[in-house]
């Protein structure tokens, strides 16, 4: 396991490009890596300034099944994409976050 903590950093410390990643809340038979890797390496990469997003949809399995979350994911990428390959400006969402308790009433998609 300790090789892993190594090989995780080293990739942090090499990345280059923005990361947008989704973590699994819930427990279940996909899971490829234990969940709090996944929040380790999102941590890891935030302490070095990397630009990177996690998503999380409570409730889900691996990947959105709800219709609701899986148009939010949908629109997400569309916004991340934009904003990386067409120059589009930053979604409120990637530049400020939305704290939990706001979660429900407010998506920030606006630009």
């Amino acid at each position: 396991m300790k090789r892993f903590a190594y090989i995780l950093a080293a990739a942090a410390l090499l990345l280059a490009a923005p990361v947008k990643g989704q973590r699994k809340s819930d427990i279940g038979f996909m899971l490829a890596v234990p969940w709090y890797q996944g929040i380790e390496y999102f941590v890891a990469l935030r302490r070095l300034q990397k630009p990177v997003w996690m998503l999380n949809y409570p409730g889900e399995t691996h990947w959105p099944q709800k219709l609701k979350n899986k148009k939010d994911f949908q629109i997400r990428m569309s916004q991340f994409f934009d904003h990386y390959l067409k120059g589009m400006g930053m979604p409120v969402w990637m530049k400020d976050g939305i704290p939990v308790i706001k979660k429900e009433h407010d998506l920030g998609y606006e630009r």
